[in-house]
């Protein structure tokens, strides 16, 4: 006798999942062989006839009918197609498709590095020029430092050279003034 696993019913049937297949099974065990429905820890295994009541659940769930309506059409004789495909294909074509799906997710993992290397790269190019930046920001800072304590200094001179020079301008005019006084003294002198 043929039967199918849970898991190639759910591929079969493009469920979600093989619990499912699992959940149908309990939902409308009196439709299935006792094979359909284990003892506990026993593995579920579905005839041929089994199928075809899983085909009419898959078939009527897909048209969003409820557990109410697929239990009548169970009652009425109702039942879905026998499988094409053998349990044996089933799961070769499981592990192909197992096999393709891990081969487009290592093709995308293989995608999502090398954008991560790429960016990982564009960072170190930014945090490399940011330090760099900064580097030039702390010597300009410096030179910016040296440059006010030139200009400090160059007033403290400035300050010091204008007040000598007022001070010269002052003993200038003192001077002066001592050269009239003596000329007016000689002036006054010789009258």
């Amino acid at each position: 006798m043929t039967t199918w696993t849970t898991k190639q019913a759910a591929q079969l049937f493009e469920v979600a999942s093989p619990q499912t297949i699992r959940n149908w099974a309990k939902e409308f065990e009196e439709y299935l062989s006792p094979t359909a429905r284990p003892s506990d820890g026993d593995s579920y295994l579905f005839t041929e006839e089994d199928m075809m009541v899983l085909g009419l659940v898959a078939a009527l769930r897909n048209e969003g009918k409820k557990a109410g309506d697929i239990h009548a059409a169970l009652r009425a004789g109702q039942r879905g197609l026998a499988p094409l495909y053998a349990p044996q294909l089933v799961e070769g074509w499981m592990t192909a498709l197992e096999d393709r799906g891990l081969a487009l997710q290592v093709q995308d993992l293989k995608r999502t590095i090398q954008t991560l290397i790429l960016e990982r790269e564009k960072l170190e190019t930014q945090v490399a020029r940011s330090q760099a930046d900064h580097e030039e920001n702390i010597r300009l800072h410096a030179q910016l430092e040296m440059i006010q304590q030139q200009l400090n200094d160059m007033r403290e001179r400035l300050q010091e050279e204008y007040q000598r020079g007022l001070k010269a301008g002052r003993d200038q005019e003192k001077l002066e003034s001592l050269q009239e006084e003596i000329k007016r003294l000689r002036d006054n002198k010789s009258l």
